[in-house]
């Protein structure tokens, strides 16, 4: 891209800016078609037999509502948060971004329990949003929305004694690729496109291999339409148990996970939110991106604020 004049000459190199847009677009494609596969698998959605009913407090639920909507306005800083029956928002802070984004947009915001409301324990509070998680300062509370913390190691919170107030969730609506994403996940699932065409996993994909070299070599391992891998194939002993099986994962998320799922209930379809264990978790088969959007989450926070979930009456 350039543009000149008499006086001056200016010109830009966005070479990288167009290989990132062709990866992540080759990547939309290869999810896409790993989502299909996917649907062929026992593991690809959350077993409700082995999760547990999540039923938070109406004082949780307000605040994980309060954290939704300051994550959510990092996205639209010119636009205003609106009070709701129990709390009012005021913005105290704002970070900018980094151009090249290694700096993440931050805002604080002062929230505060409305004049008559119920005592909670909960607020007022400051909460700090990054690009789609919220934490609460002061108590170290931590509510996430489709991307959960993680570190190397696993922490077990039950070895802790959080005051009164805290909460920590990490909030994922079922099938979010982006919560099930690291290294050792992303290399699984070019073995998934592999499989489509009945071919042996890659197993000598180098440490030093790019993003770029990794999401070619799986979308060329989908590409040939004539080598459908066939249902009756004795050559992949995971299609016989019906259940794909994945490495050791690199990170663990911290904190509990909920996860929001619909279900046809009674002629209707419902939202269903469930609390899912660790060990359930890495099983699990999520490779849609679509889910995780900022307006199905809107969707989904809104109906637990409403209590239009589990069941419940609103």
């Amino acid at each position: 891209m350039g543009s000149s004049s008499s006086k001056t000459a200016y010109s830009a190199n966005n070479t990288r800016g167009a290989s990132v847009a062709a990866l992540n677009e080759q990547l939309r494609q290869l999810l896409e078609r790993l989502d299909q596969e996917a649907a062929k698998y026992a593991n690809s959605k959350v077993n409700d037999d082995e999760s547990i009913e999540w039923n938070p407090s109406q004082a949780e639920v307000q605040l994980i509502t309060a954290a939704w909507k300051c994550a959510r306005g990092t996205y639209d800083l010119q636009g205003t948060m609106a009070d709701t029956s129990y709390c009012t928002f005021r913005r105290h802070q704002v970070i900018e971004s980094s151009f090249a984004g290694t700096v993440k947009r931050i805002t604080s915001t002062v929230i505060e329990a409305k004049t008559g409301s119920p005592t909670t324990d909960s607020l007022p509070v400051l909460v700090l949003a990054i690009r789609g998680s919220a934490s609460q300062s002061a108590r170290f509370s931590c509510v996430t929305f489709g991307a959960p913390p993680c570190l190397t190691q696993h922490v077990d919170l039950d070895i802790f004694q959080p005051s009164n107030g805290t909460v920590c969730v990490n909030v994922i609506n079922e099938f979010d690729v982006v919560t099930r994403a690291d290294k050792p996940y992303i290399l699984s699932l070019v073995d998934v496109a592999r499989a489509m065409l009945d071919l042996p996993p890659r197993t000598n994909i180098s440490e030093l291999e790019t993003s770029e070299e990794i999401v070619s070599v799986a979308l060329e391992a989908t590409r040939d339409e004539n080598r459908r891998l066939s249902d009756d194939s004795e050559d992949v002993p995971v299609k016989e148990s019906n259940l794909w099986r994945f490495p050791r994962a690199l990170y663990h998320h911290f904190g509990p996970r909920v996860v929001l799922l619909t279900r046809f209930i009674d002629n209707q379809m419902s939202l269903k939110a469930v609390e899912i264990s660790t060990s359930e978790f890495k099983k699990l088969l999520f490779c849609r991106v679509a889910v995780h959007g900022k307006s199905l989450y809107e969707e989904r926070i809104n109906a637990l604020e409403q209590g239009r979930f589990n069941n419940r009456s609103a």
